[in-house]
């Protein structure tokens, strides 16, 4: 599977290889892990991303299952929801599997706890919806 950075504009990926202004500014001295709304302009950035660029799309579904199966439950929701905000959207998806909206949100929200059925219903449908089959690997 391509690396994320393969999808990143030319500009985007000094950033991601080290090469901003930045990079001489010590890293924060802190294990503390902040969590930050994102601006609705972020948000829109990424929905254009993904609506232009089918590769990014089907790269950030599979790093949603990635962190998952790695055990980064919240960054694998809060990337499943974006992505499904993205593309399918909550309404649709919902009528598809059978399930409310408000469900489905509150499953993916940070202090979800979906059981596992639950999501591999919804990888099942999302992945048929953008026509790929993520399969495991061992590494």
């Amino acid at each position: 599977m391509p690396e994320l950075a393969e999808y990143l504009d030319t500009q985007d990926r000094r950033y991601f290889a080290g090469k901003s202004e930045l990079e001489n500014v010590p890293a924060p001295q802190t294990t503390k892990r902040f969590n930050m709304a994102l601006t609705r302009e972020f948000k829109e950035t990424i929905k254009a991303r993904m609506e232009r660029d089918p590769g990014f799309r089907k790269a950030l579904l599979a790093r949603a299952a990635q962190a998952l199966l790695a055990g980064e439950t919240d960054i694998g929701k809060s990337m499943l929801r974006d992505y499904i905000n993205a593309t399918v959207g909550f309404q649709d998806l919902g009528a598809d599997i059978d399930k409310t909206p408000e469900s489905l949100m509150r499953m993916l929200s940070a202090t979800g706890n979906p059981r596992t059925n639950n999501l591999m219903e919804i990888f099942e449908y999302l992945q048929q919806a953008e026509g790929i089959q993520l399969v495991v690997k061992s590494i």
